[in-house]
């Protein structure tokens, strides 16, 4: 199991939720798992690795933050053993 999660520099997250668009953080996982990871920071193979999401993660979630002065560090724990990965290039499912 992997948690990730983002806190502010006093030790909580807080967003003003406007409807139908979510906050720096799940933006940026959403798109993470959609592929952005594994194109711009990883090797581009169509497979997005936990190493790949976190790296992206790390890098949208400070910056955009940082333009909103609303400064969010993201963090990862892991749980136990294995990967995660998610496979967003259909012709590696066959």
């Amino acid at each position: 199991m992997v948690h990730f999660s983002t806190e502010t520099v006093v030790h909580f997250s807080t967003e003003i939720y406007k409807e139908g668009i979510g906050g720096i953080f799940t933006t940026a996982l959403i798109e993470a798992i959609r592929g952005d990871a594994d194109k711009i920071v990883g090797d581009r193979n169509g497979i997005t690795i936990m190493n790949e999401l976190e790296t992206y993660l790390v890098g949208q979630v400070t910056s955009k933050s940082r333009l909103r002065k609303l400064e969010q560090y993201p963090s990862r724990k892991d749980f136990g053993k294995g990967q995660f990965v998610f496979i967003h290039d259909p012709g590696l499912l066959y």
